[in-house]
Formats: C-alpha cells, structure tokens, sequence
C-alpha cells in the first residue's frame, strides 16, 4: 500500500501534487490581489476562495504521499533533517492558508477581500516558497526518489 501512495521508481506521487497545490495557491493569491485593486471584486473573490479550496485539497493529498515518503527515510541524515523542515514550514504555509480560506468564506460572495485575509494569504505563500525551496533540496540535493540513467537500465524501465 506504502509504495502504491509513494508512486513507482522515477515517478515519485508527491511532486505533481504540490504543482497542483502551489499552482492553486499562486492563482489565488493573484486573484486576491485583483480584488484589492479593484479589478472584477464579484470574479476575482470568488475565484480567489475556490482556488485556496483547491490548494488545500492538493495538499492534503501531497501530504499523504510526502510523509509516505517521509517515513522510509534513514533518521540522523542531512536528507531527513531537510525534509524535517520542508514539512515543518509547509504545515505552517498551510496554516495561514486555511486561515485565509476561513476569512474569505464570509467574504468572497459580496465580492470582498480584507486585507488581512490577503497579509495572511501573502504570509502562506511566502512561507510556502520557502517550503518549495527546502523539497528541492530534498530532491536535486540530496537525491530523494532519483532515478539515475544507469540504474533505470539495470531495471529495464
């Protein structure tokens, strides 16, 4: 079951996840600042709320995949102390994520964003670049779920 949640050799499940999640999460957070210059308030709210919705749903599927992963990591090393961290700042992103979400449940429908559901959506996103920046190094630094050349040869794949 573990390695069904992970995905296969070279196609690890927790990477297109997160795209969804940090695309979500960019449109949202574009939108919301639409609204707050004025542009469209009835569209850009509304779209902004339901792309937060999305953003959290992708993430709580890349969590489910990521601490799959997570859990076949060797303790003690660089790799888990960087993944430590990854999860660790993108809990807290998706803490201020639901956060905004909250606030704009009874906003978005009138065509408002306050401006703290927007702080506090700018503060998730700051925080979840950081976060993207740690998973890459889990991934391009330290190797987490590459595949080498040579070693998709052995495999035949």
């Amino acid at each position: 079951m573990l390695s069904l949640i992970r995905g296969g050799d070279g196609h690890p499940s927790h990477p297109p996840l997160t795209d969804v999640a940090i695309g979500s999460y960019t449109f949202a957070i574009a939108a919301l600042m639409a609204n707050k210059v004025g542009f469209e308030e009835a569209i850009t709210a509304g779209a902004g709320f339901y792309a937060l919705l999305l953003g959290l749903a992708a993430t709580a599927a890349a969590v489910v995949t990521g601490f799959a992963d997570y859990l076949l990591m060797e303790n003690g090393t660089l790799l888990k102390k960087t993944a430590t961290y990854h999860w660790t700042v993108m809990v807290c992103a998706t803490v201020f994520f639901v956060a905004t979400a909250w606030l704009l449940s009874d906003e978005y429908d009138r065509g408002d964003v306050s401006t703290i559901a927007l702080v506090l959506g700018l503060v998730g996103y700051g925080l979840m670049s950081v976060g993207g920046w740690l998973g890459g190094a889990v991934v391009f630094k330290h190797g987490m779920r590459v595949v080498t050349d040579s070693e998709s040869e052995r495999r035949g794949s």
